[in-house]
């Protein structure tokens, strides 16, 4: 490998012996020096299954692991078989994975996310402990749920216990959650923990015996419960390595504690530390204003001094600071400037072409949102394309209005023609016929009652049956004019899906509702609850980057780098923020009990996120500010940061237009977008290409049905067995129905529902026990995981069900195993695609070829085999690339010939 690394990058990479903190300033390559110490310790022998690396964020773990395999591909003393067994991700993904295969009762739980934790606990508030603390259903529940988190991830000060009715209301919230089978992101910390206490777990078997490496990426944002988790496992005689940098601890509201970070060499033994000091992100200058403001941090910061060692080089005025009369004259300031740096010629590498900046190589990055929608507006009105990074304006779109009208006039809250007129705006493509008949579909619902079956309505068939009617498609939206760089019937269908997404989560919670309940329950929860939550759906994909500017906050931008920042409205209040005043989860709980003010933040705190927003920036730095007018004056005087600012001489005023450079023909840069797709994306793909940007990219879902949970249930059970016998503890047949009930579950079926699928389930369990029981003792792998890297940033992942060894003719052979609760015989090429995708991932997994794949069909009973051939799996590995690669280049043309496919409406 030709790679060319400073003096403490190579020292940290090498150091594997020692547990070891590395310290990475910005823009200090930490991704490099994380893979490339990966990389050493493989090459010392140790086995890719006793590694793991937690990342801050799943993007994050998609560009370590990308990393790590093209490092490893050009080792020679590197097998890059196995390499799918090391864990590279979130500390919350990898806790839940590990704690449903060792903790077999939680396989049937499913995790819910803020917003349906939000409407869960709603419909039960008081069951779920809000009443006791004297909090209001609605108002209060977003309080109560961070009160819940807090309690539980915090560590109290010594000596001190929650306060009664707290520890109450705790108990009632995860009983609450527990008889439902769901966990919340911190449940899974919790309970994770209580497993690898217990020695006579099998998690605390399996963290003693198999893990060796522990890698923490971000370690300055890691939370008292995570770090109790980090210490448990180091307690296991496991090496750590924490990578992380003080002073760009930003998440304190979250929980994280800056102690960890300073005190590591402190908590852990034999800790060598290396502090990379060089940013090749930021020019000199930029790195002089960051080192200015991170400086005047007196306390609780590690030392260091960053030293600029990019190719970027200084001219004057790349970095301004200017002071406006007025908030339209800064905005009009912003807008002439991005002009005018556009085309601007820039080197990204040094030894690349230059080229010429564009809109995507813009920022501006705020400290709060309430200022977002002045400076969106400015660009807006100067056709300069924008993107409003994780902003909830979802709501404001036409077609959602639209959507939003479907079920109003369900509910009887408008009429005929205001449905009418709010469709008929949104394109004058659309066929008023399609629509009548799209609207006589809804008044096919005009007899619901209060006794009617809850089966009847399911919202999520009604919106997706509605849109098919009407027969509306991208093309319907092809002649507006496209926004945010991006073709306009993408954006409303990338919202419309988004639409889907709102109705699946309500429906997860409030499915088994009385219809007319469930009609006016969800149009509430849309008028109320819904705008707050959700940004628009084309705001999500990652496959394509539009050409705009890009408008987010500072939190949002940790990671990110651009050619361009602009950091605007550098008041007193504003940055640093005033604390915000209302109702929050102090008037619940006594601040002696737990660190308030470390929740809360303080100056260097906002310092560090200053410091942060400073070093997003390549080379131009636009810092500015204006008086906000307002009655009390909070807004009104320049920011002590802005103030501070003045300590560089890099940094000055000035009214530049730039027009002295040099330009050039905008180009963006170059980017390969990584793509980690699963299995079951593939065969979506595979079934047809357009309904896999339907439903995957888009976003829409199918709808739910009572009988969702029984696949599952059974396929869960199987796991146990497999998992028992390959531990020489087979289970007895007379075991199957205590094994069965352990994994059953029907969320949304009533109770005779659940009868019939559970003698059905258990029908299939006995037949699959005595037809193989005499096979127990041949399996080799269950829920196997795989992951395939194919280069040029596609990997693909999955798990396979079973693999096991038969003899056939006195010669031992391998079979793949994938279950189906009811095969279809038209899909059949396809699931054995799926197989065969499997069969490479065992050949990467083990370098031993498998003889055959095999479906077996829990509605038959039985299995085919079939024979794996060398040529297959060569053109199925050619498939695969070239889906992935149609797939990262957003081409989805082609479609298939079932006519009740989505397809065929588009």
């Amino acid at each position: 490998m030709n790679i060319k690394l400073n003096k403490e990058q190579k020292e940290a990479s090498e150091i594997l012996n020692n547990n070891l903190q590395i310290i990475a300033c910005a823009g200090s390559g930490k991704t490099l020096v994380i893979s490339l110490r990966i990389i050493n310790l493989l090459k010392k022998g140790i086995n890719p299954n006793e590694i793991v690396a937690f990342t801050f964020t799943e993007k994050a773990a998609a560009e370590l692991k990308h990393r790590v395999f093209e490092l490893a591909k050009n080792e020679p003393a590197i097998t890059t078989i196995g390499l799918a067994e090391m864990y590279i991700g979130t500390i919350h993904s990898w806790c839940l994975t590990k704690l449903k295969d060792n903790a077999i009762t939680y396989q049937k739980y499913e995790i819910l996310d803020d917003i349906k934790l939000k409407l869960f606990v709603d419909r039960a508030y008081i069951k779920a402990g809000m009443k006791n603390l004297g909090m209001r259903c609605y108002i209060d529940t977003n309080i109560f749920i961070n009160l819940m988190s807090l309690v539980r991830e915090t560590q109290f000060k010594e000596g001190i216990n929650l306060p009664e009715n707290v520890e109450k209301s705790r108990i009632m919230y995860e009983n609450y959650l527990e008889e439902n089978n769901y966990l919340d992101f911190t449940m899974i910390l919790t309970k994770f923990l209580e497993e690898i206490k217990n020695k006579s777990s099998r998690l605390y078997k399996y963290i003693n015996n198999d893990i060796k490496y522990l890698i923490v990426d971000e370690y300055q944002d890691v939370n008292d419960i995570q770090e109790t988790i980090i210490n448990e496992i180091y307690k296991s005689d496991c090496n750590i390595c924490v990578v992380g940098d003080d002073d760009q601890t930003i998440y304190h509201w979250r929980g994280s504690n800056i102690k960890n970070i300073l005190n590591f060499s402190k908590n852990y033994k034999d800790v060598r530390s290396v502090t990379l000091d060089k940013n090749y992100r930021s020019s000199e200058a930029i790195v002089d204003v960051a080192t200015r403001i991170i400086e005047e941090i007196k306390e609780n910061r590690l030392a260091k001094k960053m030293i600029s060692a990019s190719h970027q080089e200084f001219e004057e005025a790349d970095l301004i600071k200017n002071n406006f009369e007025n908030q339209k004259e800064e905005v009009e300031y912003i807008v002439n400037t991005i002009k005018n740096v556009r085309g601007v010629e820039f080197l990204d590498k040094k030894g690349n072409d230059s080229r010429g900046l564009d809109y995507s190589d813009i920022v501006i990055l705020l400290r709060t949102w309430n200022v977002a929608d002045v400076f969106a507006e400015g660009l807006k009105n100067a056709n300069i394309p924008y993107v409003v990074a994780g902003v909830t304006k979802l709501f404001e779109q036409d077609e959602i209005k639209a959507s939003v009208n479907i079920f109003k006039y369900l509910s009887g809250q408008i009429l005929k023609n205001e449905l009418e007129e709010s469709w008929l705006k949104l394109s004058e493509k659309i066929e008023i016929n399609k629509l009548l008949q799209a609207i006589d579909y809804l008044d096919s619902y005009d007899d619901i009652q209060e006794d009617t079956w809850y089966e009847y309505l399911i919202l999520q068939q009604v919106f997706r049956t509605y849109l098919n009617k009407l027969e509306v498609s991208e093309k319907t939206f092809s002649y507006l004019e496209n926004e945010h760089g991006m073709e306009k019937g993408e954006i409303v269908f990338y919202n419309l899906g988004k639409f889907s997404q709102i109705i699946q989560d309500f429906e997860t919670i409030h499915f088994r509702d009385n219809p007319i309940k469930k009609l006016d329950n969800f149009i509430n929860f849309l008028h109320y609850t819904a705008a707050d939550y959700y940004p628009e759906g084309w705001l999500n994909q990652n496959l394509v980057t539009p050409n705009a500017v890009t408008i987010m906050t500072i939190h949002q931008s940790k990671g990110l780098e651009y050619p361009v920042v602009f950091i605007p409205g550098m008041n007193r209040n504003y940055f640093p923020a005033k604390k915000p005043g209302g109702k929050n989860i102090w008037h619940f709980i006594d601040k002696d009990i737990i660190e308030k003010e470390r929740y809360e933040g303080n100056e260097d705190d906002e310092r560090r996120l200053f410091y942060v927003a400073i070093t997003r920036a390549k080379k131009f730095l636009f810092i500015t500010r204006s008086p906000k007018l307002t009655k009390n004056n909070l807004y009104n005087k320049e920011s002590l940061f802005y103030s501070d600012l003045r300590k560089s001489e890099f940094i000055f005023q000035s009214t530049t237009d730039y027009f002295d450079r040099k330009h050039t023909l905008p180009k963006s840069e170059k980017k390969i977008n990584n793509i980690i797709l699963n299995f079951t994306l593939l065969e979506s793909y595979f079934e047809c290409p357009y309904k896999f940007k339907f439903d995957v990219l888009y976003g829409f879902n199918e709808p739910l049905s009572p009988r969702i949970g029984y696949g599952k249930s059974i396929h869960d059970s199987l796991m146990e067995i497999h998992k028992r016998s390959m531990e020489n503890d087979i289970p007895e047949i007379k075991e199957m129905d205590e094994i069965l009930d352990r994994h059953l579950s029907f969320p949304y079926a009533i109770e005779s529902t659940k009868q019939t699928m559970k003698k059905k389930a258990r029908e299939a369990i006995i037949k699959y026990y005595n037809n193989n029981r005499k096979d127990f003792n041949k399996i080799q792998y269950t829920e196997k995981d795989i992951e395939l890297d194919f280069g040029n940033g596609i990997i693909i992942n999955g798990r396979i069900d079973l693999i096991k060894k038969s003899q056939l003719n006195g010669k031992e052979k391998t079979y793949i195993i994938d279950f189906k609760s009811k095969f279809d015989p038209n899909k059949d090429k396809i699931d054995f695609k799926q197989l065969q995708i499997y069969a490479i991932g065992y050949k990467k997994l083990t370098n031993k070829m498998a003889d055959f794949i095999q479906i077996y069909d829990f509605e038959k009973g039985e299995a085919e085999p079939k024979q794996l051939l060398v040529n297959e799996l060569n053109e199925i590995e050619k498939e695969v690339i070239s889906a992935a690669t149609n797939i990262k280049n957003n081409k989805f043309e082609q479609k298939c010939n079932d006519k009740n496919c989505i397809c065929q409406f588009h």
